[in-house]
């Protein structure tokens, strides 16, 4: 999923249990979400735990990814809440 700014792509790992951003003007990508290992609980970052996330999708204003897991539809914020 394209933030509305088109500056970042969310993307998920199936198998790897994770959410990458990947910036779009320089390809650089990094883990934005969950670890290798596979879950379903809440956290910041590597904390979080995703089950074979499959899909996601960015809010209208670019603060929440939703993302479809095996198991969940899950809420994660992009940035802390001002």
């Amino acid at each position: 999923a394209l933030s509305p700014n088109g500056s970042a792509l969310f993307v998920t790992g199936f198998g790897g249990h994770k959410i990458r951003r990947v910036e779009v003007a320089t390809g650089a990508v990094s883990a934005f979400a969950g670890s290798s290992t596979q879950g379903g609980s809440d956290g910041v970052g590597g904390a979080a735990r995703f089950s074979r996330p499959a899909t996601v999708a960015v809010s209208p204003d670019g603060s929440t990814l939703l993302v479809c897991t095996t198991w969940a539809l899950r809420q994660v914020c992009v940035a802390a809440p001002p």
